[in-house]
């Protein structure tokens, strides 16, 4: 079978001719191989140098303890790992945009190419990785083959639940993401609306547009008493030192507990940066945040959920604008889905 693929070209190709010997034994397969008495985790967060991936999986793992699972293992999906993984648990891949549509080249997942190394494949919260053209024909039968065919998977955004519906996977709700659960009606009126005295911020290394970030700086140095950046990524603070005011910032370093830290021990803080899941952290800690959105994570989650963001295009247009505005928070959450898909897990 792993010829089949490999001499396809990269063309997409309507469902219906992929061999129908092969979408039968699939679909079999899965379906006599899923039984949720056990979990395992494909995680998202181990070998990665992005700090937003720890922000999710740390979103994910309480959630997970919240259901009373306890993840018989733990496999890095951002590192090559030739681990036979088709053992009867379901394995859950836990949030960011792992998903795309050309699976067969090297991306954010370091899959096994060989189908036969894994099975029995659970989403929650996971997204597309950009807006692209449909799945091509090797991403049709890969995410066909590996995704468990009875189990309900959790996607972050509509534009992802469209994508894996164009392929005719459909056993999906929009979730949201995970890192937002806990984002209700009642919590969001816990944010303040007003202005803080500081604002943390952040930039992406690796989606740089100096002209937009460095005005993006310019105005909060304007518009706040201190202006903290946490370095999310690996490269975010060779590239905040191009910046010509770089030492009126105060950079937080680059770990998760000094972000957190930050958000706890300072009661006056916004967050306003480019790093969705700094965003929403701090959102999680009753800061009032603007996200910059630089891509289509941001954009389509907001579509859907209201997320405060705005188009990194304009910021000069906005921001300051909206920053000396009130502004409520106003998460609107797709409750009955993410009970839906917590639901369908047992201790039986």
């Amino acid at each position: 079978m792993p010829n089949l693929i490999t001499k396809t070209k990269k063309k997409v190709i309507d469902k219906t001719l992929i061999p129908s010997f092969y979408i039968l034994k699939s679909k079999i397969s899965r379906k006599n191989k899923i039984k949720v008495n056990g979990i395992s985790v494909l995680n998202t967060s181990l070998n990665s140098d992005n700090l937003g991936d720890q922000i999710i999986n740390l979103y994910c793992a309480k959630i997970l303890e919240e259901l009373d699972i306890a993840p018989n293992e733990q496999i890095a999906t951002h590192s090559q790992d030739e681990k036979i993984i088709t053992n009867k648990d379901l394995k859950l891949i836990t949030g960011t945009n792992l998903l795309n549509s050309t699976m067969n080249e090297v991306g954010v997942w370091r899959h096994p190419q060989d189908f036969t190394k894994i099975n029995n494949v659970g989403l929650m919260g996971v997204g597309w990785g950009l807006y692209a053209k449909k799945p091509n024909y090797y991403t049709r039968i890969f995410l066909n083959s590996i995704l468990s065919s009875t189990f309900i998977h959790s996607v972050r955004d509509s534009y992802t639940l469209s994508m894996l519906s164009s392929i005719g996977i459909t056993n999906v709700l929009n979730t949201a993401c995970p890192t937002m659960w806990k984002l209700t009606n009642e919590f969001c009126a816990t944010i303040p609306n007003a202005k803080a005295n500081e604002v943390v911020t952040t930039i992406t290394d690796y989606d740089r547009n100096t002209e937009m970030d460095f005005k993006m700086l310019d105005i909060l140095l304007r518009n706040y008493n201190k202006v903290y950046v946490w370095i999310q990524g690996q490269h975010d603070l060779e590239y905040l030192q191009k910046y010509s005011h770089f030492n009126s910032l105060v950079v937080v370093e680059n770990t998760l507990d000094a972000y957190t830290d930050l958000l706890k021990k300072h009661d006056s803080l916004d967050y306003i940066g480019t790093r969705l899941h700094a965003g929403i952290h701090a959102l999680n800690h009753k800061k009032r945040s603007i996200i910059i959105s630089i891509d289509n994570r941001a954009a389509e989650i907001a579509k859907d959920t209201n997320l405060p963001i705005i188009e990194r295009d304009k910021v000069l247009d906005q921001l300051e604008t909206k920053i000396n505005n009130q502004i409520q928070t106003d998460i609107h959450l797709p409750i009955d889905n993410i009970n839906k898909w917590k639901k369908q897990f047992t201790k039986n």
